[in-house]
C-alpha cells in the first residue's frame, strides 16, 4: 500500500504532460521582471529524469496526488534542492 493507504495503481503519480515546462515558464516570465531578484532552482531533471516522470523513483512514490512530493521523496529531494539552492545564491552566481 502506498499514499496515505491508497494502492499504488490508485495513486497519481506525475502532472499533466508539459505542466512542469510551463510552470517554468511561469516562474521565468516573473524571474524576467526583476532579473537582479531572482534565481530559479529546478529539480525537473531529478523528479523527472530523461524527461520522464515515473511514479517511483529510487523505491519512493513520488506524488501522492499528481502535484505533491509524498513525505518520503521528499525527504530525498530535500538537501539535494537545497544543495542547488546554496550554489545558486553565491554571490559569483548571481545577476550584475
Amino acid at each position: 500500500m502506498l499514499a496515505r493507504g491508497r494502492p499504488a495503481a490508485q495513486a497519481r503519480a506525475a502532472p499533466a504532460p508539459g505542466t512542469e515546462r510551463r510552470v517554468d515558464d511561469a516562474f521565468l516570465a516573473v524571474a524576467g521582471q526583476r532579473p537582479r531578484d531572482a534565481v530559479m532552482v529546478s529539480v525537473n531533471d531529478l523528479v523527472c529524469p530523461g524527461g520522464s516522470c515515473p511514479p517511483l523513483l529510487d523505491g519512493r512514490l513520488v506524488r501522492t496526488d499528481g502535484v505533491h512530493y509524498a513525505r518520503g521523496f521528499a525527504e530525498l529531494l530535500a538537501p539535494l534542492l537545497l544543495q542547488r539552492v546554496a550554489a545558486a545564491v553565491q554571490p559569483s552566481s548571481l545577476p550584475r
